[in-house]
């Protein structure tokens, strides 16, 4: 499937998005030496099959490579694409909340997932190649702070509580035994 990106002004061949139940989602990614053509390469491609998704965010896992790499755009428009390596979270705030989740490797699930409410975060950003700290709220902190799990090998479904976990899990096997057509 082809998509125009705006931010990139490119069209890509989007990536299959792995899906609950993959072993890569459950892995911990490499650090990046440097970003070189590849590097920019796989972030193209990312933006790409996060926009035809639909999603906010995108980690590389989640495309079946072990990088740390994300992509995220959270504006309404779709026009704030952000790209980044090596992403950490140097401190969370103690204040948390609650909010509805979804992620491009569950499908249509969605779950309430508690967080920080707060962050400060640090990564390459790929368009400057410059390490760059920012603290971030709201929606921001809440998409960096999920496609950072998924770098460490964490999906919403491993953060919902009990009840949420098990909601998730049983229509997740629901949704796979259903015939596809």
């Amino acid at each position: 499937m082809l998509i125009r990106c705006q931010c990139y002004n490119l069209v890509m061949t989007c990536y299959s998005i792995r899906q609950f139940g993959d072993q890569v989602l459950k892995e911990k990614c490499l650090r990046v030496d440097r970003i070189d053509k590849d590097i920019k390469k796989l972030v193209k491609e990312m933006a790409t099959s996060m926009y035809e998704a639909n999603g906010l965010g995108l980690a590389a896992p989640q495309l079946g490579i072990l990088k740390q790499v994300i992509v995220l755009d959270v504006s309404s428009e779709g026009e704030d694409l952000r790209g980044y390596v090596n992403p950490e979270i140097l401190w969370y705030s103690k204040e948390k909340s609650s909010e509805e989740e979804g992620c491009l490797s569950l499908g249509t699930l969605r779950l309430q997932i508690s967080r920080p409410s707060k962050i400060t975060f640090r990564a390459i950003d790929i368009q400057t190649k410059k390490l760059v700290a920012f603290d971030a709220d709201e929606w921001l902190s809440r998409v960096l702070q999920h496609e950072v799990d998924h770098l460490n090998g964490i999906t919403i479904i491993d953060k919902a509580d009990k009840e949420e976990k098990k909601k998730a899990l049983k229509e997740l096997n629901l949704l796979a035994s259903i015939p596809r057509l």
